[in-house]
This record gives structure tokens, sequence and C-alpha cells, in this order.
């Protein structure tokens, strides 16, 4: 019985670490497809934020390689470019523009995107969004970061909670 405890506590801790860092608050909402590629939306929540920020990065990961991702509100920083656009990648970091930094915990971050990709018929989720991780500096410089799974189809349905 002694040992009953201290075991049940850290299954607890166990279970609890692996639910921290993982947010469901993420939608992609595809406007445009055809059978290369698709125009789209990301939303993320960002109800998880402590406070507003002064700048953002975006990691974010394909299901497979994609010819091209192409991106307007934010400046593509892996793998370097000075395009706007990068091809043959599966993955991306995407860094704010100088005139959107600031996130507040009320809001959804949106950004919108195309991709390109082989011919492939629809609907085809092979190219995907998988995975994305924000990365945030807060105004009084102190950083976090927030991994978003899984990324559901579509637009959000309800307002971002404030945090």
């Amino acid at each position: 019985m002694n040992l009953l405890l201290p075991l049940a506590f850290l299954l607890l801790s166990f279970k609890e670490a692996a639910g921290q860092g993982c947010d469901t608050g993420a939608y992609v909402y595809k406007s445009h497809i055809w059978n290369r590629g698709y125009v789209a939306k990301l939303y993320l929540d960002q109800s998880w934020l402590a406070q507003q920020t002064s700048d953002w990065t975006l990691a974010i990961t394909f299901n497979d390689e994609v010819e091209e991702f192409k991106v307007w509100d934010a400046d593509i920083i892996n793998p370097a470019t000075k395009n706007n656009y990068v091809n043959n990648v599966t993955s991306v970091e995407v860094m704010n523009k100088c005139y959107n930094p600031i996130l507040y915990s009320c809001q959804f971050l949106e950004l919108s995107f195309m991709i390109r990709y082989p011919d492939c018929p629809e609907p085809c989720p092979d190219y995907d969004i998988i995975a994305v991780t924000e990365t945030v500096t807060y105004l009084d410089g102190a950083s976090a970061n927030m991994t978003y799974c899984p990324i559901l189809s579509g637009q959000p349905t309800t307002p971002a909670s404030s945090g």
C-alpha cells in the first residue's frame, strides 16, 4: 500500500507532463484546391499566451515534400531565402513581418499560404500540414512555445478564449 501512493503520483505526473505543450487549436482552411496544390489559411489559437508578444516564429512540417510553399504575411527564415517561397521542402520556418509581431491571447494567428505539389487526385492529404510549433518572445523578453496537434481541417467555429 505504501508503494501504491507514490506510484500513482508518479504516473499522474507523467500523464500531466505528456499533455502539456500540445494545443488542439490549429486549423487549416483550404479556400482554393486544384490537382496540383491549394491556397489556404492557417489559424492558431493564441489563448495559451501569458502576455502579448514582441515576435513569433512557426516551424511547419508537411506530410510529404511539397514542390512549393509560398507565404505573404511572414518571412521564410529556414531554409534561408530572400523570396516569399521555397521549393522542395518537408518543413519550413517562418517569422513575423515587421508589421505583425504582436499577438494577444484573445485572438487567432492567421496566416495565408499556398502549396504546390505533384499531380494528386482530390482530396489529397499527402501534402497537408501535420505539425506546427510556435515560438514567441514576450514583451518582457521571456520566450515560450506551443506545439499544435492535431491540425484540424476547416475554420475555427468559436472565438479564441482569453488566456
